[in-house]
């Protein structure tokens, strides 16, 4: 019971936040139309594609290395050093960002102007810092907190996307640095809980190594699927009309909407792993797989039916070519919901090699699909080599709990 009061509650903050995403998408969509909304989904692609290279896979190695024993003694230079790591990687990031709009005159970044780049660039080190402080926070324990900011965050952005582009007619950036501001209050209010349980804070060279060692051992898999998403929004950008970019994005954000309740549970799993350690924690995570995948099937069979009726009433007629590629993205919905939850076991094992494999393996398929069928075939080929890579991705980890189970008994 403890652990589905934990679902409950995180679900709901994790529903209030993808519901406030749409409420923005809807916004922004009505207002700025199908080129507005392509051009916010290409700039925010691209930044999300820096955070996943950036990141280092750093959230999943602090669950691991954070472990009950010696959680209290090494939490300070922990954290301390991966606040120093985030600050290097996103001062990298812009540099690396620079350089491209500076090396290829702003075609890097095709229809992106410069002032959105910059402002979507600005929430570079915050993305970056969000994966790492939700870990620390679900490591202390301290899951309110997160859901919390995780609600006000949402709130801001949605009152200041409002303001921005309803009533100040805003365009394109206005609507980027409202989330902007969002950003700074969901980080601002897990930072200050962290930093009160981290003094004295400290850097330390040898925990830096231990992040960065078992992160790059993890991180091929995170870097992997980036292209499940979000390479198909910048192939879309660079090879198509930018209608076609905000259309499958579109489609792309509401089949991530179905994923709030795998995303609470595998909060409460790691909750769970990080509590009673990966073998230890097994039966009561296995529920939360069987009853994941019950809701997979809900939501995929819903989102399927109720598409040609909540695309254009959420976005408008303008985008009713989305309403096919969602009931296609309906078909990843399973991959995803098992591959979310799934997570906290293959980082509680250390099986950081393994997971990188099973993820390059469909990200490799799903990158050479895209450049191939894009030009041709547009955001249609995006769906499908999105579906094709979370299928395979969803055998993988269909082995994975056969396996478990296994030596379970």
């Amino acid at each position: 019971m403890r652990s589905w009061k934990a679902v409950t509650l995180t679900t709901a903050a994790k529903g209030y936040w993808v519901i406030g995403a749409m409420i923005s998408t809807v916004i922004t969509a009505r207002f700025l139309g199908p080129h507005g909304r392509g051009v916010i989904a290409a700039a925010t692609s691209w930044v999300a594609m820096f955070v996943t290279f950036g990141h280092l896979s750093l959230a999943h190695v602090l669950v691991y290395l954070l472990g009950p024993r010696d959680r209290e003694r090494i939490f300070p230079a922990v954290t301390g050093s991966v606040l120093v790591i985030t600050g290097a990687i996103a001062l990298l990031g812009w540099s690396i960002a620079g350089a491209m709009q500076f090396i290829s005159r702003g075609r890097a970044f095709q229809h992106i102007p410069l002032p959105v780049l910059v402002v979507a660039f600005a929430g570079l080190p915050l993305l970056l810092w969000m994966e790492n402080g939700n870990s620390l926070l679900i490591v202390l324990g301290d899951l309110k907190r997160l859901n919390i900011a995780q609600i006000t965050g949402t709130t801001t952005a949605i009152l200041l996307v409002a303001f921005a582009v309803g009533v100040a007619k805003g365009g394109v950036t206005a609507a980027l640095a409202a989330t902007l501001i969002s950003y700074l209050v969901v980080t601002g209010m897990g930072l200050a809980r962290i930093l009160r349980h981290a003094r004295p804070l400290s850097f330390s060279p040898a925990i830096a190594r231990q992040l960065l060692g078992g992160g790059a051992r993890l991180h091929l898999s995170a870097v992997g699927s980036v292209f499940f998403t979000h390479a198909g929004v910048i192939l879309l950008n660079l090879f198509r009309p930018v209608a076609e970019t905000g259309y499958f994005q579109l489609a792309m954000q509401l089949t991530t909407a179905t994923q709030v309740a795998p995303m609470a549970a595998a909060v409460v799993a790691f909750s769970i792993v990080s509590r009673d350690g990966a073998d230890g924690g097994w039966p009561e995570h296995r529920r939360l797989i069987v009853q994941t995948m019950l809701y997979a099937a809900v939501a995929a069979a819903g989102s399927y039916f109720l598409a040609p009726f909540v695309v254009p009433l959420l976005a408008g007629r303008n985008f009713a070519p989305a309403v096919s590629l969602f009931r296609i993205l309906t078909l990843s919905v399973f991959g995803m919901s098992l591959g979310t939850v799934m997570a906290p076991q293959w980082v509680a094992r250390g099986y950081f090699l393994q997971v990188t494999i099973l993820v390059m393996v469909p990200a490799a398929i799903a990158v050479g699909g895209n450049i191939l069928l894009i030009p041709k075939f547009g955001m249609v080929a995006a769906a499908w080599m999105m579906v094709a890579s979370y299928s395979i991705h969803m055998l993988g980890n269909l082995a994975f709990v056969w396996w478990i189970e296994a030596r379970a008994r």
